[in-house]
């Protein structure tokens, strides 16, 4: 399993760690290790991503045992939790239609979380990878009845026309979040269309601003974009940095169920 979540470029963040911390478990219960440079690998193999740094934090204070697993898990549990519940409780009444871009497993459950399977969802192809066609796939699974894929052109050209912008994220700041490249666009363009934008966390999200500036991003392969001798530059970013001006994210206050912090 660990080699597909390291080389997994079609699930956010949160479903990515959810299955690494399964993994861990397993093996840390059946009495099995790990090689010593799991932790860094997924840190490497998936930058952006706040939850791997810091659960690599995590083991190496707590270290690796089934009772380490378990209390990180009930963590990332009462952090779920209490997102899903800030989103039911600011969920802004008499939306219709919803935009959503990438895939972003709490961006499901918190649709899924405001009970309203009249809700009218469109989802952007997130190319090159195109992972939006497993999240609409997953929005419909979830009870979502009316669901829209769209090329990220067309998605862009529909912003305007929605009642408010989920997004998803791999970290957050006090001042930015980390999230698929081309979201800075969306949030600029949905703000001049006057359209809100929230984003969902998700859990173990949180960094310090210093941690921000110096957070590296994942980059795609040059391949995708295109094939042989390439006679001009090609850059394949996968995540960007956003500014957090105007846009609400659903941070709650969370009970912790121990006082060690994982902030770096």
């Amino acid at each position: 399993m660990i080699e597909e979540i390291l080389n997994n470029r079609s699930h956010g963040a949160s479903v990515l760690f959810n299955r690494t911390l399964i993994w861990l478990s397993e093996r840390a219960h059946r009495g099995e290790g790990v090689p010593s440079d799991t932790f860094d690998r997924l840190v490497r193999a998936h930058p952006g991503m706040a939850c791997f740094f810091h659960l690599r934090n995590w083991m190496q204070t707590h270290g690796f045992t089934g009772e380490s697993i378990d209390r990180l898990g009930q963590r990332v549990h009462l952090e779920r939790q209490a997102t899903l519940d800030a989103v039911k409780a600011d969920f802004p009444v008499g939306v219709e239609n919803v935009g959503v871009y990438s895939h972003s497993g709490m961006v499901v459950d918190g649709l899924a979380a405001v009970c309203k399977p009249a809700l009218k969802i469109t989802v952007a192809h997130a190319w090159p990878v195109g992972e939006g066609a497993d999240m609409a796939a997953c929005l419909v699974e979830n009870g979502l009845k009316h669901v829209v894929l769209l090329p990220d052109g067309a998605f862009f050209s529909a912003v305007p026309g929605q009642d408010v912008i989920l997004l998803g994220c791999d970290a957050y700041s006090p001042s930015r979040f980390i999230n698929k490249a081309g979201s800075a666009a969306i949030v600029r363009l949905a703000q001049s269309a006057k359209v809100p934008v929230f984003v969902i966390p998700g859990p173990l999200k949180r960094i310090t601003e210093d941690l921000m500036d110096r957070m590296p991003l994942k980059q795609g392969p040059r391949d995708q974009l295109a094939e042989g001798e390439m006679p001009y530059g090609v850059t394949n970013p996968v995540l960007e940095k956003v500014s957090r001006d105007g846009v609400l994210l659903l941070e709650p206050g969370v009970p912790r169920p121990e006082p060690e912090s994982l902030d770096p």
